[in-house]
């Protein structure tokens, strides 16, 4: 809803008029009929967009009543958003000068139908932006806006059902993006956004008939940055093109072939997308008291179709405080204060699950594909499977540090992994464990395995001790070396 502009806009001006003409109907009808293109022509016809002449521009118009009134009286599902308006202008470079709200406001109501697991269930969602605003510069070659930045003055948002409620606020807040061709074809972006002052609120039952719980979630900063490399619009518009066009499965099935080469001319969809969260002084409000962390970031990056791609993860956090008498005073020095997790996918070959697929899918054929083809798929990703990997990790608190790296290759059987862990200061964490054992049972149980540890761990140069674990297909476990078990019977 805040994220960007709605993605029909970024359609309508694909072939809008050139920039010397004038602007009058017959342009706003040339419009129209673009658009058609990719979101039918009953759109128009029953009033749900509008392409009007605005002066020196034209202005865009998506009426959400329309829209709601072509959902069947018995869906499960209602609409109510404001009318939603953007003004584009013809450039002397054959840009369009843009401008509009962010987005509208409104509400969303649904409910899902009932299961064997769980009951029916009500859902609302209610949101608004105070004084909401865009600029930008829509470029037709790109078919995407070049420069583009907005403002808002608040964001309230309430989304409830049966068991739980939420309730979002937000102060000011911003965004800022950029496009440009790619240099390997398609178009990059980049966008930034902030929200300041944010408030979540959680309310829920965790039983029907129990006691309300809640938690309340403070930022007075969120930074959102997403980037997106070589993103393949124009074969993907292609594709949402064709599947207007083709409204049924009768008419998908005749033209099938024009299908498959529009898919796999649009490979790899995109390079790599990658986003990414960051907030400081995080406050938590619990029943059980008051955390709070630093800073906090997410990371999330995902290649496209390729036969080498990758997935990659991250997420840490760094000054963490728990509410007092949480945990046991003995436990302060090993409670981790910081935290950094980096997971990854790597070797996924997904482009060429994707052109076998392309090529074997047939409609007028039951099922649509041979299961032969996907037992060769199969065949295929378990002959170079790919590997889940580790990337450096890092635990730490104060002069406690454990660092992290492994990797472990996707299989059908017995898993089988390589770690290699590291630890500074664990002459401090041991005696910790060790005081604490003469007064908490836990403690005690745990002393145990920590000298086993440091039993097994080989010193190295630096200080540090370190355990590279091999947990093999057969079974067997070996640490630094020493075979703690060994295979599993056959």
């Amino acid at each position: 809803m805040r994220r960007g502009l709605p993605f029909f806009i970024f359609l309508a001006v694909t072939t809008a008029p050139a920039p010397a003409q004038t602007v009058d109907d017959a342009g706003a009808a040339r419009i129209v009929e673009s658009l058609s293109r990719y979101v039918g022509r009953s759109a128009f016809e029953k009033r749900v967009l509008d392409v009007s002449v605005d002066g020196d521009a034209y202005r865009l118009t998506v009426d959400f009543d329309a829209l709601a009134a072509m959902a069947p009286e018995t869906a499960s599902l209602s609409l109510d958003l404001d009318p939603f308006t953007v003004r584009m202008k013809p450039q002397a470079d054959g840009t369009f000068a843009a401008s509009g709200a962010i987005a509208p406001n409104g509400s969303l109501s649904f409910r899902t139908p009932a299961t064997e697991l769980s009951p029916s269930l009500s859902s609302r969602v209610e949101w608004s932006l105070e004084q909401s605003g865009f600029t930008g510069v829509f470029d037709p070659e790109l078919a995407t806006f070049s420069v583009a930045q907005g403002t808002y003055r608040g964001l309230q948002m309430v989304s409830s059902d049966d068991n739980q409620r939420t309730d979002i606020a937000s102060g000011s807040g911003t965004f800022e993006t950029t496009a440009a061709r790619s240099a390997g074809g398609g178009v990059d972006y980049e966008t930034l956004q902030t929200m300041v002052d944010v408030a979540e609120t959680v309310t829920m039952r965790a039983l029907p008939d129990g006691p309300q719980m809640s938690f309340s979630l403070t930022l007075p900063k969120l930074t959102a940055a997403t980037e997106a490399k070589g993103f393949q619009v124009w074969p993907l518009l292609d594709i949402a093109a064709f599947a207007v066009a083709h409204a049924d499965k009768a008419a998908v099935a005749a033209d099938q072939a024009e299908l498959k080469r529009l898919i796999l001319a649009a490979l790899p969809f995109w390079d790599r997308i990658s986003v990414g969260y960051d907030a400081s002084d995080v406050t938590v409000e619990t029943s059980v008291g008051r955390f709070g962390i630093a800073s906090l970031e997410f990371a999330l990056a995902i290649d496209g179709a390729a036969d080498d791609g990758a997935v990659d993860y991250g997420f840490g956090f760094k000054g963490l405080s728990l509410p007092s008498g949480l945990a046991p005073a003995w436990s302060a020095p090993l409670v981790p204060t910081d935290v950094s997790l980096n997971f990854g996918v790597r070797n996924l070959n997904s482009e060429e699950t994707i052109r076998l697929l392309v090529d074997a899918f047939d409609l007028d054929r039951q099922p649509p594909i041979p299961d032969a083809v996907g037992q060769d798929i199969m065949a295929e990703f378990l002959g170079d499977p790919p590997v889940f990997v580790m990337e450096r990790s890092l635990i730490r608190n104060g002069g406690i540090e454990i660092a992290m790296t492994g990797e472990m290759p996707f299989s059908l059987g017995k898993p089988s992994l390589t770690a290699t862990i590291e630890m500074a200061g664990f002459e401090t964490a041991a005696s910790a464990l060790q005081a604490a054992a003469a007064v908490d049972p836990g403690a005690q149980q745990a002393f145990p395995f920590v000298l086993a540890a440091q039993g097994l761990g080989r010193k190295l140069e630096n200080g540090r001790l370190q355990w590279v674990v091999e947990l093999n297909g057969d079974g067997s476990i070996v640490v630094n070396g020493a075979r703690l078990k060994g295979p599993d019977p056959i």
